[in-house]
Formats: C-alpha cells, structure tokens, sequence
C-alpha cells in the first residue's frame, strides 16, 4: 500500500507548472509526417515554426491550468471514416479516426510524459493495453 503513495517530491514534480522544456520535449517526440489537424496545422509546420510557436503555446496551456478547461477550439475534434483493406463499398471495411489539434496534441504528450513514470503504479493489468509495461499472460 505504501507504494501507492506519491513521494513529496512527486507530488510537486507532477503540480508544477508545465514548462517549455516539457512542451519541446513533446514536440521532438511526435510524429513529424502526420496529417494536419482539425485546424489544418501540421506537426511539420509547428516544428519547422517553433520559435515563433513555443511562448504562445506554453502560455496557453498555463492558463487553460489556471481556469481548468480548454477553449472551445482544442476541444474540438472531427471524425473522419479511413478504408480498411478490401472492399470499400462494405461500410464494415471502415474504420472512424478523430481529428485533432496538432497544438493540443503537443500539450498532451506533455502531460502524459509527466505521468508515466507514476502511473503504472495506479492502474490495474487491464488496464495497462496502450503503456510500455503491460503484462499480457
């Protein structure tokens, strides 16, 4: 049980403010040759743009923390049916997608590289499909 708890020191690591460290951290991990977003800005642009790109965004995301929601814009996705293999005709051979931001996915993956290291210790095995420690038996 004691290992549930987070340390003191995880606890302000994991409150802190997001910084622009975090956010060029997350923008070097993602997918440079994926598709545009909703907003028809891509991860290619964003990076090739970055300098003009990384105060706005931090100071974005710092204030979405500060009120505790998104603006209407980054909650946004849309829905777009992508062909499986086969025959395109049959409405089973497709698959839905959610389009989102490119900018929300770099805040995103911030945030979720603050939380792995502590997560694994809160979730059950079955809940573990999509991390890098599942256990499959």
């Amino acid at each position: 049980m004691q290992n549930l708890k987070l340390s003191d020191a995880e606890k302000v690591r994991l409150d802190a403010q997001l910084s622009v460290q975090e956010l060029e951290i997350a923008l070097e991990g993602a997918n440079k040759n994926s598709a545009a977003g909703i907003d028809g800005i891509s991860t290619k642009f964003i990076s090739r743009y970055w300098e003009l790109f990384k105060y706005p965004l931090h100071k974005y995301a710092l204030r979405c923390f500060e009120k505790g929601m998104l603006t209407q814009s980054f909650k946004s996705a849309m829905v777009k049916l992508i062909p499986k293999k086969g025959d395109g005709h049959d409405i089973s051979k497709w698959r839905p997608i959610s389009l989102l931001g490119c900018m929300y996915k770099i805040i995103s993956r911030a945030i979720n590289n603050r939380l792995k290291s502590v997560v694994n210790r809160f979730t059950s095995r079955a809940q573990k499909g999509f991390t890098e420690h599942r256990y499959i038996q």
